[in-house]
């Protein structure tokens, strides 16, 4: 199991979690993997049932 080296959280209008975990090789920034989550709850009154939550990106 490899553990995330960044992790980045930010609360206003939106929620957003980052995390970054680094490959094999730390130098080379091609071989780092990504997960940003985000929701905006502040909006999610105007979205239909199955639009609203967590966007994965």
């Amino acid at each position: 199991m490899k553990q995330a080296s960044f992790i980045h959280t930010e609360d206003g209008d939106d929620l957003i979690v980052s995390f970054v975990i680094a490959g094999d090789d730390p130098i080379g920034p091609e071989d780092v993997k990504s997960l940003t989550l985000i929701r905006t709850p502040k909006y999610e009154f105007l979205l239909s049932d199955d639009e609203r939550g967590v966007t994965v990106s």
